[in-house]
This record gives structure tokens, C-alpha cells and sequence, in this order.
């Protein structure tokens, strides 16, 4: 839809008139724009052929033929009819509506694109082509100027867009249709791109050579060209510029002379830009060219270079040679031979090199560089170590590494006694960020082997050390065979060894065995004799008193001690043996008794325990075991023992009294005493017994004694004070909650004379932290050597909530958060742990932290926040926290109650056209008034049928 603009001829038929008015009326207004009258003065109708131009514009945006007539009209009676007709084509573009074609392509490359003309028209058009720049050079676009389209015929039209630059170009192109005056616009983008690499230059030289290159650089342009070199290495020297006539290239020459080693990969860039040498006429004035007056090209031409350069010869090759996990030092000499300050970047390839990696050398002055190798694994490596100066290039040393297995570390030689063991510790370090297995391989099997039992391997963890403990067993008195080496082998870190040696003593008095059994029973206990020798030994065995006296063996009627043993004499231990001596313990009267097993063993042969030591003869060897026997009196059976009950931080104080009957009776195992439980004593018999003490009191828990003498037994010999503790079984972490929370004193002791009876009147402390069930005994001795045991169950009974939390929920799926400080109670930090109970399958509760520490009073405590994402309306979810600490415990009860549900309500915010909706109205009743429905709905298939054989008259 374009415009047309035609001269109509008109002549007019009133010549004596000097000016004619014509109105004008056509039936296109919409498309059709004309002049309302036509003006025509005497003196433009002269002539006969003498044409009155009228403009006439038509406007369409619908393609087809339109025709309609053009009225003039002269008062009174001239009416003139001019026929038009309209014809508009289809796919053309107005003036004000254009195409837009978009071009990329690489600077100086073009691209073709063929634009489709159609002529619509019964006659040939004849198309003249403009061009008109909007942003930057239009002549980067490229086409005829003039073509000619036969009828009913599509010509294509061939567009090149070659850009000169690196930059974006905006151009109008216009067809004109000559024939038709019409036009077809297209606004055009043309985008230069960086052109890619003119070449890659491939190369291959040395530090100090000096190598030449020729590239050929070109200009495809219409002017001629200065372009700067560039590049982004200090070893590419050559002109820095370069001019080339237009359609021409032109060869340029530069010079590689490298001062380092590497492949260096990178570019030479040339960019137009204006010629630096200036032209001068004879009178010496400056001539101005064409091309000077115009902007400098933006674009680039570039070569990508990958150049390998080698090393230069090296200084000299070194040799460097040191135990794995060791270090070696080469010491190289510098100077700096110039009159200003040198420096120079170290560079150390090669694995386990250190050295400074920058240095700095005074003019006429030398410098003594340490380059150390702390190889941490065996093998032979290659290495450089280069140095580097901007000015003078480097040189550099060839380093050829070798590692060897780490030398031998020497232990100290460690002692234990004959028929012992001691532990040597070892560290077995993996310097490597790898996991390694060592395989273990010991010299001497006989005297040392490792604490863990058939293991050959060992394993560890990158950077780590792991402790491996060996086991020293001397077979002979002194140094002997008592030598060996042990190494952990692996094939990346070599054989890391220690040299071992121990000392054998003669045997000191052993660790004494315990035995205790009732009056009137039997214990058994065994003695593991080792022989740690490779030869045979023979043995004796006796049994002494503490006075030195030999007690007989197998005497049933006077000793209450036996050895099950066919023979004590002579008795054959095969090497590396071990002999089982079961000691057998038969008490029948309450005492302690003290005795000693005597071992004296002979080599086979006699020969000397002292080996290699002339001037040292032992043939025998004594093994001293002490043993005490203790006669018990277990007042009551384990299955039921007394209870002592106390709530979780509550105290409790009791006296108990232990009521013992004559010592001398106990011989005939008669009466075993009694054990009672009673309230505190009143007050006003504060006298008689000592009650006020706490937990803090240093005789807590401790083996306590009377600080008097008592006569005990028909006999009346004065006896030291009673000597009691308490000892627990069971979970050692509720052991020691026990332990800490109960005292127990003894605060008087009674006899009564007329029957023999002897009262211990203890006095019992229990506050209990945490919750537990622990078995304890009572043992009581006397200086005679008897012993009473009265088992004890401690209970700590759960406490009630220590509060109550309520966490008010604000939506479902919506979390909630509640907080408390919390302290240690003490002056210190305790680590906790905090957890709800295992109670109930829904996860709605959650603590944060659940570890860390409770900090002290003076601090504010640690902050515990309790959160609470409830899932369902209505319902109220509960949970115990439990928040634990090795010294106290605290439990809350946690609710978490939901918010009230609101049913949602809603309203129309149109009201009802029917009055029967209005508030104020009758609210009716549908379920009724369906039932009287009599036809179906419109949407029903069944048009009009009847429902209900109900009158409507019926309805209320």
C-alpha cells in the first residue's frame, strides 16, 4: 500500500471567467485523499493544450483492483466524470513498512543473499536500486543499480556484504518500481566479525640461538594500510609497523631469541593504524593524502604461534644420594659479576626438591644457593633445577635423585625381667597422601614379636602414623641373644627398620594372686608359669608362710592350702612352655592369710642363665608369687539384696547398722550376722552417732577405718579399727555415676558383752545425678583377717518432668521455635547430648544442638532451641527431651499444640438478581424444591420429560 499521485487534464469552458472553482467528490474516502475544490485561474487556460495538475493520493493496505469516479463540479451546469482505477499488488512494502535482513560474516569475507522481486502486474517494470547509509560505510553492501522484471515474473536480486571492519553496518536499500512508482524497502545489519588466523606458525629452537621467520601479511582494501605489530612475548623481535598497498602483501621478517625454556603458545596481532612518516612538498610543507584524512580501519589480522623451545646445555649433571625419609643439601655457588642488584626465580622440577624460589644477588657479590632432597619414598628420579633472569635468560643444572632404604633406627635397649614381658612402642609414619601396606618382618621371633597376634601386614591412612607396639620376652639373665631387627616393608617407601635389643633380669618377687572362699569351702585359683627359654627347664615348687616357713601340702588336717600336682620336684617345662599350678583354697577359720609360691628352675644340662657372661655364673632362677587368701563371710545372698531407692536429684540419708556376732563362733561357720535398715537416729541421739556429712567428704567411698580399738571376741585382744569400701559391678560409665553419688561412713561401733554381739552403725549418703541400677558390696574386714561382704543395690529412680514446654504450632507443614538456656551447674563446661525419647512414629520434634557443651553458670549457659512442624489439625503431640551430661540429666515434657482450624467462609461479591437471595429474605430450601421438579433441565438429553408426577400447587 503506497501512494500515487497523477495529472489529470482539464480545461475549462467558461474562458471569460478569470477564476473557476470546481468541487470535488469521490466514493473512496477511506482510501482515496483529494483536494475539496480545484482553483483555476484565466490565465493557466490560455492555451488548448494547457494541463490544471490535480493531486490525487491513494492509500491501501488490501492488495486487488479498486475503481471509482472522480466528480468535479462548476456551478450552475458544468459536471465533469473522471474514471480511476486502482490496482495494488500483493507482497510489496509501503514506505512505512520495511524488511529487515541481518548479515555476519569475517572481516574482508562476503556473503551473498538473494532477495525475490515479484512483479504482479500485466507489464514489465523497469527498478532502479538505491542505497543510503544509516550507520557506518554503505558501500560494504554491494548490488546492481538497475534491472528491469518481465509481467508476472520474479527476478532475484544478488546482495554481497563484504565488511572492512570489525563493527556493525546499517544501510537502507531501496527498490524503485519506475513503471508502477512504487517502493520495496529492506533495512540491512551487516555485522564484521574478526577474521580467524591468517596461518599458525609452528617452530622449534634454543635458549640463546637466535632464529628468523617471514609471514606475508595483506591488505584487501582500496587504500593502503599501516599496520602495528604486536604480541604477547618479549622474545618476538621485529618492526613494530608495517605498510601495505592496497590489493597487496607484503612480507615481514622477525626475529625469535628466546631466554627461557617451554612451548609458548600465543599470537602476532597487526592493526591498521595511521602512517607515522609524514610527506613534504619542495617548499617543505606537509602533503595530505586521501587515505590520511580518513579514520584508521578497525579490524585485525592476527598468526597464532606454538613454539617449542628447548633448554640450553646445562651447567653440569649432580648426583644426589640419601636415605629415604632423610635429607641431602647441594650447595650451589653464584655470583653476580654486573653493578646492579640481579634477580633470579628459581625453578625446582623434579619430586621432593626444596629450595627458596626467588633470590636476590648484590652487585659483585656471591650467593651460595641450598637445594635440599628429602626424598619420602626409595627409588631414582630425574630433576632440574633452573634459574631464571629477565635480562640474562638461565641456566640451569641436570639433578640425577636417588633414593635408598631409610638407615636402621636404633632403639634403646629396654629390660624386663625373666619369665616377663615389656612393650617397646614404635611409630610407624606413611609420609605419602596415599594409603600403604607394610608387611612386617621380624629377625628374632624367639624374643620379640608384635602385641597383636598373628598379624604379617599393617596398614595406614594417608599422612598418618599408626603405633605398633612390640613385645620384648627375655629367655636369658643379661644382653644374650636378646637382639633382632624389625622392618615394615613396602615397595614405594622401602624398609623402615629398627634395630631392637633388651636386657634380661633376674626375676623380682611377681604380682600377687588373690584367693578368697567362705569358711568351710573351697576356692582355686592358677598360677601360668612360663618357660620363655628354648631349652628345657626342671622346677620346685614350695609354699612359705611370711615367717619363711614351709607349709606342708596335702595336709588336710592342719593346712588349709593344696598345689593339685602329682610331684613338686623335678618338675619337666618343654621349651617355650607353659606350666599351670592350680593353688586350691579351703579356709575353717575367718582370717588372712598370706603365703608365698616359691619356683626355682634349672636349665637342661645346668647350663648358665647368664649366657655370654663368663664371668657370670647362674644356674638357678627363684619366681617369687605372693598369695593372699582371704576367709569371707557373705552375709547374704546375691539374689536378694537390700535396695537403697532415691529419686534423681533428691537425697536420701540412712543408718544402717550391721549387727556381727562373737568372732570366735565363726569358726564353726554358726551364726553369719544380720544386716538392718532404720531411719536416721533422732537428734537428741546425735551423741551417740556422727551423722552430718555430705558427698564432698574425703572419705568418700574410700577403704575407711575406726579411729579406736575395740575388743572383739571371748579372747578380749585389742584390735586396730574396722576397715570397710564398697565395690560396684556392672557398666563401668554407671559405676562411676554410682561411686559419685553415694558416701557411706562408718560413725560408731558397739559391743555387747553379755552376748558377744558386735553393731557397725554406717551412716549413708545417696543423691544420685542420673538415672542407674548398680550391684555393690559391702566389705567389711577386721585385723584378724576376716571379711564380711553385704551386697547393696543402688537405684536411681526416673524423676518427673523437670518442666513442661509448650509450643504453640503457627500452620501445618510451618516450623515453630522455641529456646532455653541451659547451664552446667558446675564451674565448668560439660560435653551433652540431647534426643527426644524413642516414643511415637511422627517426626514433628527436632533439638538443636543434639551435641556440644553446656556452658557454666557465669557464662549464660548454652541456648538448646526445640523446633515443631506439626502435620495434622487437632491433634496434640508430645514428646519426652531428654538432655544428658556425664554428671546430671534433666527431662522436659514437650507439647506441641496446633493452631484452631477456621472453616473458611465465602461470600459472592455480586448479588443475586432473584429477591429470594437477599439477606433479609426467606432462605429457602432446595433439597424441597428439587422434589418438585416436573422437567428435565436444558442440558438433558431427554428434552422435557417429566420427573415427579407432583403438582406444583403443593409447594410451600
Amino acid at each position: 500500500m503506497q501512494s500515487s499521485t497523477i495529472k489529470s487534464p482539464l480545461k475549462s469552458s467558461n474562458a471569460n471567467q478569470e477564476e473557476i472553482i470546481y468541487y470535488i467528490d469521490t466514493k473512496l474516502n477511506q482510501y482515496l485523499h483529494v483536494q475539496e475544490n480545484l482553483l483555476i485561474k484565466s490565465e493557466e487556460t490560455g492555451s488548448d493544450d494547457s494541463l490544471i495538475p490535480l493531486i490525487i493520493e491513494f492509500n491501501s493496505d488490501v492488495p486487488g483492483n479498486m475503481q471509482t469516479n472522480l466528480e468535479l463540479k462548476c456551478l450552475p451546469d458544468d459536471v465533469r466524470i473522471i474514471p480511476l482505477e486502482f490496482k495494488v499488488s500483493e507482497g510489496s512494502f509501503t514506505d512505512s513498512n520495511a524488511a529487515f535482513l541481518k548479515f555476519s560474516t569475517n572481516v574482508f569475507d562476503y556473503i551473498k543473499q538473494s532477495i525475490p522481486i515479484k512483479n504482479n502486474s500485466e507489464m514489465a517494470c523497469n527498478y532502479r536500486v538505491e542505497f543510503k547509509s544509516i550507520k557506518g560505510d554503505k558501500s560494504v553492501f554491494k548490488g546492481i543499480s538497475k534491472f528491469s522484471i518481465p509481467p508476472k515474473d520474479v527476478y532475484a536480486y544478488d546482495l554481497r556484504f563484504l565488511p572492512n571492519a570489525e563493527e556493525t553496518f546499517e544501510c537502507e536499500l531501496k527498490f524503485q518500481n519506475v513503471t508502477e512508482g512504487t517502493n520495496i524497502r529492506y533495512i540491512l545489519t551487516g555485522i564484521g566479525e574478526k577474521a580467524p588466523a591468517l596461518g599458525e606458525i609452528k617452530l622449534e629452537t634454543r635458549v640463546g640461538q637466535s632464529t628468523t621467520h617471514e609471514i606475508m601479511i595483506p591488505n584487501k582494501s582500496t587504500k593502503k594500510i599501516c599496520y602495528y605489530v604486536y604480541s604477547n612475548t618479549n622474545f618476538i623481535k621485529g618492526p613494530d609497523k608495517i605498510m601495505v598497498l592496497p590489493n597487496r602483501k607484503e612480507s615481514y621478517v622477525f626475529e625469535i631469541v628466546p631466554t627461557q625454556r617451554g612451548d609458548f603458545k600465543g599470537a602476532i596481532t597487526f592493526k591498521p593504524g595511521e602512517w607515522p612518516i609524514k610527506d613534504i612538498d619542495s617548499d617543505g610543507d606537509e602533503i595530505y593524502s586521501a587515505d590520511a584524512k580518513e579514520d584508521a580501519q578497525n579490524f585485525t589480522l592476527w598468526y597464532t604461534f606454538d613454539i617449542k623451545i628447548l633448554p640450553p646445555p646445562h651447567q653440569a649433571l649432580v648426583e644426589l644420594e640419601t636415605n629415604a625419609q632423610e635429607s641431602a643439601t647441594l650447595c650451589i655457588p653464584l655470583s653476580n659479576p654486573f653493578d646492579k642488584k640481579m634477580e633470579f626465580r628459581v625453578i625446582k622440577n623434579g619430586p621432593f626438591l626444596e629450595g627458596e624460589e626467588n633470590i636476590e644477588i648484590l652487585p659483585k657479590q656471591n650467593y651460595d644457593y641450598q637445594l635440599k632432597f628429602c626424598p619420602a619414598q626409595v627409588g631414582k628420579f630425574r630433576g632440574s633445577l633452573i634459574f631464571l633472569n629477565e635480562e640474562t635468560g638461565e641456566f640451569w643444572y641436570d639433578l640425577k635423585l636417588i633414593a635408598i632404604d631409610p638407615l636402621p633406627v636404633a632403639i634403646e635397649p629396654v629390660q624386663a625381667e625373666v619369665g616377663r614381658y615389656t612393650i617397646i612402642n614404635l611409630s610407624l609414619k606413611n609420609p605419602l597422601n596415599e594409603k600403604l601396606n607394610f608387611r612386617v618382618l621380624i629377625s628374632n621371633s624367639n624374643n620379640f614379636s608384635l602385641e597383636k597376634k598373628h598379624v604379617d601386614r599393617l596398614t595406614v591412612g594417608p599422612l598418618e602414623t599408626l603405633d605398633v607396639n612390640v613385645v620384648f620376652t627375655p629367655s636369658t639373665v643379661g644382653i644374650g641373644e636378646h637382639f633382632g631387627l624389625i622392618q615394615f616393608f613396602n615397595e614405594k617407601i622401602g624398609n623402615i627398620s629398627y634395630e631392637l635389643r633388651g636386657i634380661g633380669l633376674e626375676p623380682d618377687t611377681q604380682d600377687p594372686v588373690n584367693i578368697t572362699s567362705e569358711i568351710c569351702s573351697s576356692e582355686m585359683v592358677t598360677i601360668n608359669f612360663r618357660n620363655s627359654t628354648d631349652s628345657a627347664i626342671y622346677c620346685d615348687l614350695v609354699l612359705v608362710d611370711e615367717e619363711g616357713k614351709l607349709i606342708k601340702l596335702n595336709d588336710d588336717e592342719h593346712s588349709p592350702f593344696n598345689i593339685l600336682l602329682n610331684k613338686f620336684e623335678n618338675v619337666h617345662v618343654s621349651p617355650r612352655g607353659i606350666l599351670d599350678i592350680p593353688i586350691v583354697f579351703s579356709p575353717n577359720e575367718l582370717k588372712c592369710y598370706n603365703v608365698y609360691l616359691i619356683i626355682t628352675a634349672r636349665r637342661e644340662g645346668r647350663m648358665n642363665w647368664a649366657e655370654k657372661n663368663p664371668n657370670k655364673n647362674i644356674e638357678k632362677l627363684r619366681w617369687i608369687y605372693p598369695v593372699k587368701a582371704f576367709s569371707v563371710i557373705n552375709a547374704f545372698n546375691k539374689t536378694s539384696p537390700f535396695v537403697v531407692e532415691c529419686k534423681v536429684r533428691h537425697r536420701l540419708e540412712k543408718t544402717m547398722e550391721i549387727v556381727l556376732a562373737n568372732v570366735t563362733t565363726y569358726a564353726s561357720g554358726l551364726d553369719r550376722g544380720s544386716l538392718r535398715l532404720r531411719s536416721m537416729t533422732p537428734k537428741n541421739n546425735s551423741s551417740k552417732t556422727t551423722s552430718s556429712f555430705s558427698l564432698s567428704d574425703e572419705h568418700q567411698i574410700k577403704s575407711e577405718s575406726t579411729g579406736s580399738l575395740v575388743i572383739v571376741g571371748d579372747t578380749n585382744k585389742l584390735a586396730n579399727e574396722f576397715v570397710y569400701q564398697l565395690h560396684f559391678s556392672g557398666n563401668l560409665d554407671q559405676c562411676e555415676l554410682a561411686k559419685n553419688s553415694i558416701a557411706i561412713k562408718l560413725v560408731r561401733i558397739e559391743r555387747e558383752r553379755e552376748n558377744g554381739l558386735v553393731n557397725l552403725i554406717f551412716h549413708i549418703v545417696f543423691c544420685p545425678s542420673k538415672s542407674f541400677i548398680v550391684d555393690a558390696d559391702l566389705q567389711v574386714e577386721t585385723a584378724m583377717g576376716g571379711m564380711w561382704r553385704y551386697p547393696l543395690k543402688l537405684v536411681s529412680l526416673e524423676p518427673p518432668p523437670d518442666d513442661t514446654i509448650i509450643i504453640e504450632g503457627k500452620r501445618l507443614n510451618k516450623e515453630s521455635v522455641v529456646g532455653f538456656r541451659l547451664s552446667s551447674k558446675i564451674d565448668k563446661s560439660l560435653p551433652f547430648e540431647a534426643y527426644f525419647n524413642s516414643g511415637g512414629s511422627e517426626h514433628v520434634f527436632s533439638v538443636t544442638p543434639e551435641i556440644g557443651e553446656l556452658l557454666p553458670e557465669d557464662e549464660d549457659g548454652t541456648l538448646i532451641k526445640i523446633s515443631f512442624v506439626p502435620s495434622t489439625y487437632g491433634k496434640i503431640y508430645q514428646k519426652e527431651l531428654i538432655i544428658s551430661t556425664p554428671l546430671f540429666q534433666w527431662k522436659y515434657l514437650v507439647k506441641g499444640v496446633t493452631p484452631e482450624y477456621v472453616v473458611p467462609r465465602g461470600q459472592s461479591a455480586i448479588p443475586a438478581a432473584d429477591s429470594r437471595f437477599k439477606k433479609n429474605g426467606r432462605k429457602r430450601n432446595f433439597i424441597i424444591e428439587n422434589t418438585y421438579i416436573i422437567h428435565t433441565a436444558v442440558s438433558s438429553p431427554i428434552k422435557g420429560a417429566s420427573l415427579l408426577p407432583i403438582r406444583l400447587s403443593n409447594m410451600p
